[in-house]
């Protein structure tokens, strides 16, 4: 089973309960944003994917992994690269050809004149968007809530919104979502909402399923990948009591800015947040990225 209840002093105090949905048991995911990525490369003379990240991704890990098992070709633009990461060894080992680019040419990757060259060049890959955000990704994360579910909230991490566009596209609604995003100053509704438009064909449909999304904005902590004292300690708390391991980047911010949250008076909460709640928390994966902090 991948829901576990978790004994947690702050939802305990704030009479919440907590149920984490364990993916990082299962490739995080990543795993359902790249499953009908994968398909369609499969499907392609080519058998191939190419798509991109930083030398830390966990996108690229994970699509190397998952690559070599599907028996996909997988290429990787990695932006900077100039020091060989432990993730960018893994990708290599898993047979992923890694292209390490400059910060300025890997800022041309939404360009349809230089994705063409490198669809010329690699002998026409399927192209996944980094972070696996297109409308396949967005379509596969449907699987990480089953029709039906009921829960007071779900809450999800958010980089590109792609996961929260499945969810929100499975749910139509019918469940409170919170996303935490993990980016300081960034509006996610727009590229979300326009995933899901180009997924069902109707942007009036699309705002709606966005309508009961809750965004937590304030939990990047500095912003992408930073850290601070708050959230270093509140992910001390959480494995301490729980025991289950967090990612730098994405949950343990998640948890750090849920935490507060409970803390809040029940009626100053999320409506889904008070006494006698039933939280889900889809915990993401990413624990590879940890080894990003070094001797912290």
């Amino acid at each position: 089973m991948l829901d576990e209840r978790v004994h947690w002093e702050p939802a305990e105090r704030a009479g919440v309960e907590v149920t984490v949905r364990r993916f990082d048991r299962v490739g995080g995911n990543k795993r359902f944003k790249l499953a009908l990525n994968l398909e369609r490369a499969l499907a392609l003379p080519a058998r191939a994917l190419l798509t991109f990240g930083g030398p830390w991704s966990n996108h690229l890990h994970a699509t190397a992994l998952a690559g070599q098992a599907a028996g996909v070709r997988t290429i990787g633009v990695v932006r900077g690269g100039e020091v060989e990461t432990p993730t960018m060894r893994d990708c290599r080992e898993a047979g992923m050809e890694l292209v390490c680019v400059s910060r300025a040419e890997y800022a041309e990757r939404g360009e349809e004149a230089y994705l063409a060259g490198l669809r010329d060049r690699f002998g026409r890959p399927w192209v996944v968007p980094e972070g696996g955000a297109n409308v396949l990704g967005l379509q596969g994360c449907q699987g990480m809530i089953e029709p039906g579910e009921r829960w007071d909230a779900v809450v999800v991490a958010v980089g590109t919104g792609t996961t929260l566009g499945g969810l929100a596209l499975r749910t139509g609604g019918s469940v409170p979502l919170v996303g935490v995003s993990a980016l300081k100053g960034v509006d996610h509704m727009p590229a979300v909402a326009r995933l899901l438009e180009w997924a069902i064909g109707d942007a009036e449909w699309a705002a709606e399923l966005l309508e009961p999304v809750t965004w937590w904005t304030d939990a990047h902590a500095g912003g992408f990948g930073k850290l601070d004292e708050r959230v270093r300690a509140d992910w001390r708390e959480w494995e301490g009591q729980t025991h289950i391991p967090l990612d730098r980047i994405y949950t343990a911010k998640l948890i750090s800015r849920l935490r507060a949250e409970l803390a809040r008076p029940p009626a100053h909460r999320h409506p889904g947040m008070r006494p006698g709640s039933r939280i889900c928390v889809l915990h993401t994966g990413g624990l590879q990225g940890n080894r990003s902090m070094g001797g912290e």
